[in-house]
């Protein structure tokens, strides 16, 4: 203290002008609630946040990254601070993803009732139908649809072509357009082109060099070699390529490509489009189909698409989905599906995507297996959720040999979670397989226990004191079947088809119904076709339509081999048919080279003749051996 303020400080605020002393009263808070103007001395837990975190409403201090969204990207949970623009909308329109505020009526339902034009969001049964067209949406069905006033192979109300009812004028329908394969019949080859729809075909190329002059084909490969530029695939050049593809290592790729075939092998016979899907490899695809290679590409029946949905290569399944690909297509001999193998192996995401992207949900691999069925039989819970969601019946059927359900599966291999949903979903436990078990039989015969707990806490009566099949599905079957033949008889044939699968869903031992079935799928060239006529030969065992059949039907899908196997069997089950010979005789005489001719020939001969023994009448020995003869073979 200075002399001067002996008898008395001079004060003004908390601070003394004469000496500079400072008092614990008069501060000067103004402009900081923690800090004095005048002094300097602070104190704590002052400043007002309530009206906003990171402002006081009382000096206007500011601090940083105090705000709260987390329950509403807009307005803070902590004061009443707000933003705009902040919600994500576009996964859905009506739920922010961040922080799952609502709204409502912000869908745009304009081109698609069912699905959002902006986020992808299903609304189910939202259309309104009148007859094949949506009056709401102008959305028209699929051919497979009911509805469609067909006239031809088009429907007059919508235009939609369906598979059938083509006029070909040669080799091109009059009605739709559409063009036939190079394999079928009805084109005007002039070398390896058509002239009159411009269809190519694998013979008859005019090579130049190694560019075919009339269709611009690339390569004239033998045997991994190309006839013309000695280009050769070579697999450790394939594997350099592929390295080279990934780092971008431009002068490397252009040393290889003149060296070699995209489509090439590695020393694991895997193309590198396939090991780019397996590796999830997008950027390579990419590359590679901007180099001309054919994303539909197949290895071992399967395609990209499978390889990478079985495999979980997300972004691979995203761009080739962009690239619309066949989302349906079959891999192999088993008609495995992309949404099949996601099934099969636990990719969910993988599901979801191709079930948005319009992947066939009803989809069943050669023994009659759905995705709900992998799912449930390799304990994937997430799966079978999100399949029923999208509208699968819980008690769809799979394989038709044995009349399973999906809760049969679940139960067959222990996983007590998926029957316990199914159940919850309306799984039938009733339900008994061609064995004549319910879920909780296959459950107690495996020792599952939990499984059998698991339905017992749901109080379900599981015995069921109804036969293996009733009267009353049998006459559900022949009611089903019927409406197919009349369907059929109208002109109705995916009706027809559809009245069919019904019918064996009721009855799975309805031989006449896999018979009709497999003759519209032959009809369709559709490879389902083998499927039914092995189900009626294990019905109807000693009828020789099934033989038949089931030969017809793998020559139709191009299956020559198992057809010649199918026919050699018709001949040892029905040996005194003329039939079986005479087949036979013909899938040799299709399926001969230049090789084996002379033997395939003389075989041919005597198998037409013994069809002719067993039955003069028979039309193809008769007029086979005339012909055979007449050029003195």
């Amino acid at each position: 203290m200075g002399l001067s303020c002996l008898l008395g400080h001079k004060w003004e605020g908390c601070i003394c002008t004469t000496c500079g002393a400072i008092r614990d009263q008069d501060h000067d808070w103004s402009k900081n609630c923690e800090k004095c103007v005048k002094c300097n001395t602070t104190r704590s837990d002052q400043h007002d946040w309530a009206k906003n975190c990171e402002q006081c409403s009382t000096c206007g201090a500011t601090r940083l990254n105090q705000h709260n969204w987390s329950s509403n990207c807009e307005h803070c949970s902590k004061c009443e601070t707000t933003r705009s623009n902040q919600h994500e909308w576009s996964k859905n329109c009506e739920q922010c993803s961040i922080c799952k505020a609502t709204r409502t009526d912000q869908h745009d339902f304009t081109k698609d009732c069912e699905k959002c034009e902006r986020c992808g969001s299903i609304c189910k049964s939202q259309h309104q139908w009148s007859g094949c067209q949506c009056t709401k949406c102008k959305k028209k069905k699929s051919f497979r649809e009911q509805g469609h006033q067909w006239v031809g192979c088009k429907c007059s109300v919508c235009g939609t072509v369906g598979e059938l009812g083509h006029d070909w004028d040669w080799c091109v329908c009059k009605i739709c357009g559409k063009k036939k394969s190079f394999r079928e019949e009805g084109h005007s080859w002039v070398g390896c082109k058509c002239s009159r729809c411009g269809t190519v075909g694998e013979m008859g190329h005019d090579w130049v060099r190694c560019e075919c002059r009339r269709c611009g084909k690339k390569h004239n490969w033998v045997n991994g070699k190309c006839a013309s530029c000695g280009k050769r695939v070579d697999p450790a050049l394939v594997e350099k390529l592929y390295r080279a593809i990934k780092s971008r290592d431009d002068a490397t790729i252009d040393s290889l490509l003149p060296q070699m075939d995209l489509y090439g092998n590695d020393k694991d016979g895997i193309p590198i489009l396939i090991r780019a899907a397996l590796n999830d490899d997008c950027a390579t695809i990419k590359w590679l189909m901007a180099h001309g290679v054919d994303p539909k590409m197949r290895v071992d029946g399967g395609t990209a698409l499978h390889i990478a949905a079985n495999r979980g290569s997300g972004n691979v399944v995203s761009f080739l989905l962009s690239q619309k690909v066949d989302l349906n297509a079959v891999e192999g001999f088993k008609l495995l599906t992309p949404l099949l193998l996601a099934a099969a192996g636990n990719q969910t995401r993988i599901v979801e995507q191709l079930i948005e992207a319009g992947a066939d949900k009803m989809s069943r691999d050669r023994s009659g297996m759905g995705a709900i069925h992998y799912a449930a039989s390799n304990g994937h819970l997430r799966v079978v959720m999100i399949l029923i969601e999208a509208g699968i019946d819980p008690n769809q059927i799979g394989e038709r040999e044995f009349n399973a359900r999906p809760i049969h599966y679940a139960a067959l291999k222990g996983h007590a979670d998926i029957v316990e949903y199914l159940v919850k979903k309306g799984a039938k436990v009733d339900y008994r397989d061609a064995g004549g078990n319910t879920p909780q039989d296959i459950a107690e015969a495996k020792g599952h226990h939990n499984v059998v707990a698991v339905l017992k806490e749901q109080n379900v009566a599981l015995k069921s004191e109804t036969p293996v099949q009733t009267s009353n599905t049998k006459q559900t079957s022949e009611k089903s079947k019927q409406m197919g033949i009349d369907a059929y008889r109208n002109g109705n044939i995916d009706l027809a088809i559809e009245w069919f699968e019904r019918a064996i869903e009721s009855d799975a031992n309805n031989g006449d119904a896999w018979g009709l079935l497999g003759s519209l799928y032959i009809k369709q060239k559709n490879k389902r076709s083998i499927v039914c006529f092995e189900n009626f030969i294990r019905i109807l065992p000693k009828s020789p339509d099934g033989y038949q059949q089931l030969t017809i039907a793998y020559s139709k899908t191009d299956q020559f081999a198992q057809a010649k196997e199918a026919a050699r069997k018709f001949t040892k089950v029905h040996p005194k048919n003329a039939d079986s010979w005479a087949m036979l005789a013909s899938l040799i005489l299709e399926n001969s080279t230049k090789a084996t001719e002379s033997s395939d020939i003389k075989e041919a001969i005597q198998y037409f003749e013994k069809a002719n023994r067993i039955d003069p009448s028979n039309e193809l020995a008769k007029g086979m051996l005339s012909k055979l003869k007449a050029l003195n073979l």
